[in-house]
């Protein structure tokens, strides 16, 4: 975690020097700031010497400023203010007698060597300081792709991964007629609302146009770019009215409306993309129908998951305008068919060992584990299985530590991510008796 001391007066980084045991303060320049850097630290003690701006004092108190015990690894931990009073004055050295060049605001951090320091500050009576976290950049956006309708090009881009510590407010997009040279802020604003933008400039048919983009955070800090995308303006508009309709375990029917606008051309085909979050980046699943039918069956998905889909027309100068909309639908599933063939086996006095076969239908997903219940008398059967979840899809369980000449019940029920299936045939078994020895 860093911290950012943000006084409300001017202070001016005198001098470092050892108080803390453990840690070591460096200077940077500029800007003039102090880092400091830790992953766990439960209880310290920061010593603030402060004295009146541009003067020499001698004396031998200081103040104590504490921070908060258990702290943590990560953002957001402190949030702390304390006044600061003058007292019995130190005495400090004054580097530079010209205040216009003195920071409002200073961080530290630790560089792992281990040495104790501390930072010496000016202030004047009554000054107040708060201790507050330090927000880092954000990390770029990714996965910047663009798509060229008649004259107008959509983009679609994924939200940094980290926002730096504080929310992401807005973006800011830049374009390029060469994607090298000569970038231009495509809007005067941050781009707000979401992870898209549309340039609407007029763009020329058959224009080439490259764009990056990055982001900022509620505390203005900038990421680094995006990767950089480019379309070409002329291809058709957007596709309309797309549906998505899962029509089975493992089948999902598309249909959409030809565009208004087919672009430079005729429309000669049109491309599909699925995604399961609805976020960049979409898979291409087909990159081109080679055809202009309107209706497309995706047989390559799994039972029990939504997916999303988007789609574009085709024309001779490229790919078009995504569908506004995201179709999504979700196939089908279900939890499991009882398993079967469940047989209950004694294996001495204190075992029991259970064997089944698994279900003749999984309900279209993965069996992740199986519910083993456990009865006296096969009739009442306890609220709480004796295994709620195996865990795994084996088809064996072995009971332990019975005592001899006891019967027990079973059933068994699979389960899957959807949920737990109906349970199977009911078996006992009664644990061996151990005889008494004979007369000698």
């Amino acid at each position: 975690m860093r911290l950012k001391f943000t006084p409300t007066w001017k202070v001016e980084i005198l001098s470092v020097r050892s108080t803390v045991s453990g840690y070591r303060y460096v200077c940077l320049y500029p800007p003039p700031f102090f880092h400091w850097r830790f992953s766990s630290i439960h209880f310290l003690l920061l010593f603030l010497l402060v004295f009146p701006i541009g003067a020499w004092a001698q004396g031998d108190g200081n103040l104590q400023l504490a921070l908060p015990q258990n702290l943590v690894e990560g953002r957001n931990q402190i949030d702390l203010s304390q006044d600061l009073s003058v007292n019995a004055l130190p005495t400090i050295f004054k580097e530079d007698g010209n205040s216009d060049d003195i920071p409002s605001e200073f961080s530290l951090e630790d560089d792992g060597n281990g040495t104790d320091a501390a930072a010496n500050v000016g202030g004047s009576e009554g000054s107040h300081v708060t201790i507050s976290p330090n927000v880092d950049p954000p990390d770029p956006p990714s996965y910047l792709q663009a798509f060229g309708g008649p004259t107008v090009i959509d983009l679609y881009w994924r939200a940094p991964d980290d926002n730096g510590g504080s929310a992401i407010k807005g973006y800011h997009m830049e374009y390029s007629t060469d994607g090298v040279n000569n970038w231009t802020s495509l809007f005067s604003r941050l781009i707000t609302g979401g992870e898209s933008a549309t340039d609407n400039r007029g763009i020329a048919t058959g224009a080439t146009i490259y764009y990056r983009v990055l982001a900022v955070n509620n505390d203005d800090e900038r990421s680094g770019f995006s990767n950089i995308a480019s379309a070409t303006a002329g291809g058709p508009g957007y596709v309309a009215d797309l549906t998505a309709t899962a029509t089975g375990r493992n089948e999902i029917a598309l249909e959409w409306t030809t565009p208004r606008n087919s672009g430079t051309s005729a429309i000669t085909s049109y491309r599909i993309w699925r995604s399961r979050d609805d976020q960049v980046p979409w898979r291409e699943i087909v990159p081109n129908t080679m055809s202009t039918g309107i209706t497309f069956i995706d047989g390559a998905v799994d039972a029990g998951m939504t997916y999303y889909y988007r789609v574009a027309a085709i024309n001779s100068t490229g790919v078009g305008l995504p569908s506004l909309n995201a179709a999504s639908a979700t196939t089908e599933a279900s939890a499991p068919d009882a398993p079967r063939n469940l047989t209950a086996t004694a294996s001495g006095p204190t075992r029991i060992v259970l064997s089944w076969t698994v279900p003749n239908d999984d309900g279209g997903v993965p069996i992740t584990g199986y519910q083993i219940e456990s009865s006296a008398d096969g009739a009442d059967w306890p609220d709480d299985p004796l295994v709620e979840n195996t865990g795994n899809d084996k088809t064996t369980y072995t009971d332990t530590g019975l005592t001899e000449g006891t019967t027990r019940y079973y059933r068994v029920s699979a389960i899957n991510r959807i949920g737990t299936g109906a349970p199977s045939n009911e078996a006992s078994a009664t644990t061996q008796a151990i005889s008494a020895p004979g007369a000698p």
